[in-house]
């Protein structure tokens, strides 16, 4: 992916067939309008989290990308870079997920 960040607003399809094809990435998961929700809402992933897994089972039949749109890429600095600019603080953090923890990788 060389940096590139995908987003995947209401779109379970393609956040499918884009996970499918792309496996050492980090995911961010986010919500509409990330800037009016405090970090917490937005998670860190790295592509093997179950959280994140489009492919397991969904007993509510909801999507993953909606209402919590998924924010890809294959490095986790454009991912942050990209995250500032779309909240407009230069120094805005989001956190990594407990479950799959990136830090060092």
């Amino acid at each position: 992916m060389n940096n590139k960040v995908v987003t995947f607003t209401s779109n379970q399809a393609g956040y499918e067939k884009w996970w499918r094809e792309n496996r050492d990435v980090f995911i961010v998961s986010t919500c509409e309008n990330p800037e009016s929700f405090d970090g917490e809402f937005v998670k860190l992933h790295r592509h093997c989290c179950w959280t994140i897994d489009p492919t397991r089972t969904n007993p509510k039949n909801k999507t993953l990308t909606n209402p919590y749109p998924k924010v890809c890429s294959d490095s986790k600095e454009a991912l942050l870079a990209h995250f500032r600019r779309m909240i407009g603080d230069p120094n805005g953090i989001f956190y990594e997920c407990k479950l799959c923890s990136t830090k060092g990788k």
